[in-house]
């Protein structure tokens, strides 16, 4: 496994060992001339790349695009694998509608296994000619044992990177909280100053590493960047019986379509006033799903019957 280090050591970890078959591993940037002067030999040896786009203009995927075809030539008799997570989706579609994707790159991976973070990236790849199926990343989500009742006030939870801050719908989160002055807000990921429309009802948390906390004092989960695989934030509010707000169809998660400031109004002020009347109880629905569909095991058995399958 090669690429972006986050999600491919975690997918590389779990099928070393979920799948009893199989043994992965996760390659970082300083070893790929290693790689290439001593290729793993079998006869059947998977080549994966996880967040790292085919066809891009920028230098560092030309640069790893002439790396990936050096080691697929050095390895003749293996199969690519292209695991795509979100990003990397929306700039591959952007550049084609641009017209300025390469596509001698593109062709040279349209028979190579592709797997989506989310089945609605399916129809964008399908733009550039590559068949995905879905399969989620497999990794270990938080999950309590007994999900932790629905705090007394109505409270919401989102998360922000402070590096892509719009990017992430944080202007459409802080008018719906100048709207909802009754309603607290807490705000994950988020580093540096406070923006200057931001409200009193609003709380900074910045990095958190113990999330469950942050989410069993949550009622509801909102999820609204301009694209997205699968986000964790989703699973995990599933996970906890929380309600989920988000801009794709997931079973047991609240659509939100347009993503606007009106539309997360009227969707919060909704879930308020269930609350306030005592009918809004825990998303027991949703985390059943989850707790079988986002099974750590059962994903990773998916992407190793999908690997076999084309060995």
């Amino acid at each position: 496994m090669l690429g972006q280090p986050y999600w491919g050591t975690r997918i590389a970890q779990t099928l070393d060992t979920q799948a009893e078959d199989m043994h992965a591993t996760f390659v970082d940037q300083e070893s790929y001339l290693r790689l290439l002067a001593r290729p793993p030999r079998g006869d059947h040896v998977v080549l994966m790349r996880a967040g790292y786009r085919v066809g891009g203009t920028t230098p560092r995927g030309r640069l790893f695009d002439a790396y990936w075809s050096a080691l697929r030539r050095a390895v003749p008799r293996s199969t690519g694998f292209h695991y795509w997570l979100g990003s990397d989706v929306m700039d591959t579609i952007t550049e084609a509608r641009a017209g300025t994707l390469r596509l001698a790159a593109v062709a040279a991976a349209r028979d190579d296994i592709h797997v989506a973070d989310g089945p609605w990236l399916i129809p964008e790849l399908a733009e550039v000619g590559f068949a995905a199926q879905d399969v989620h990343v497999p990794q270990p989500h938080l999950c309590p044992d007994v999900p932790p009742p629905l705090p007394s006030a109505f409270r919401v939870m989102t998360y922000l990177p402070g590096d892509r801050f719009e990017f992430y719908g944080g202007k459409i989160v802080l008018e719906a909280a100048r709207r909802l002055p009754d309603v607290a807000f807490d705000i994950v990921g988020r580093t540096g100053p406070t923006p200057r429309e931001a409200t009193r009802n609003v709380a900074w948390h910045g990095w958190v590493s113990g999330m469950s906390a942050m989410y069993g004092r949550a009622t509801v989960v909102v999820r609204i960047p301009q694209h997205d695989g699968l986000g964790a934030t989703v699973v995990e509010g599933l996970l906890h019986a929380r309600h989920v707000i988000y801009p794709y169809r997931v079973p047991f998660v609240r659509k939100i379509e347009p993503v606007t400031v009106t539309a997360l109004f009227n969707q919060l002020k909704g879930l308020r006033d269930a609350h306030a009347s005592g009918t809004l109880g825990l998303n027991l629905d949703g985390r059943a799903y989850a707790l079988t569909a986002y099974d750590e095991q059962h994903l990773a058995e998916r992407l190793a019957v999908l690997i076999r399958s084309r060995l």
